[in-house]
């Protein structure tokens, strides 16, 4: 279960979506990005302790795959693909800006949000 909601300041319009992915190591979810729809699929790999997160139209297979660490924005390097949405996807913390992304830590409530930044005009 997710939820979102849109706050917008100044020129960027951000959009939480809360998804408390806890005890589950595999978790697939459809997400609105300026407008269109998105599949996003969260993996937890439990060897290495990271979740991967592929993004990319539904039914379709991902565009990209990529390791979810706090702060790290992966469409500042796939960003130039067009089937990927023109703002940010972060991983972030106010609570603990250093912190490591774990299986527990993202979601309502808890130490790292997810969130889809989008510029406004």
């Amino acid at each position: 279960c997710y939820t979102t909601r849109a706050v917008r300041i100044n020129n960027m319009a951000i959009t939480y979506t809360l998804q408390d992915l806890g005890d589950y190591p595999y978790k697939s979810f459809r997400c609105t990005f300026d407008g269109q729809v998105y599949e996003l699929t969260w993996q937890w790999n439990t060897r290495c302790q990271y979740w991967t997160c592929a993004v990319g139209y539904v039914g379709q297979d991902p565009t990209i795959i990529y390791k979810v660490t706090s702060y790290s924005d992966p469409m500042a390097v796939y960003g130039y693909n067009t089937d990927l949405p023109d703002g940010k996807l972060l991983v972030y913390s106010f609570i603990q800006p250093d912190n490591r992304v774990t299986q527990e830590s993202i979601g309502e409530n808890k130490v790292h949000s997810f969130s889809y930044i989008s510029q406004v005009s």
